[in-house]
């Protein structure tokens, strides 16, 4: 009796289902490490290349959802300086 119910309970267990991965985002491709050094610097007094494919979003701003990661992200806060540089 305890050995039938030992292998039910061994059956009930394997069929347990697997915790979910999350997604797996892709290497930084935008190149925002290369960038990390104008956190704190404000947006006016700086240039970048203008091939770079970026989208400012002052403080408080609304952007999309949608995730490009060849995108930089440049945040910046009430006073227009970088608060943070990202991919998507």
């Amino acid at each position: 009796m305890i050995r039938r119910l030992l292998v039910a309970a061994v059956f009930v267990a394997g069929c347990q289902m697997a915790e979910p991965k999350g997604p797996t985002l892709p290497e930084e491709s935008c190149g925002a490490s290369d960038y990390q050094g104008l956190v704190g610097k404000s947006l006016a007094a700086i240039t970048m290349p203008a091939d770079l494919n970026a989208r400012i979003v002052p403080h408080g701003g609304a952007v999309t959802l949608d995730y490009d990661p060849d995108r930089m992200n440049i945040f910046l806060d009430r006073d227009g300086r970088i608060e943070s540089i990202t991919c998507g």
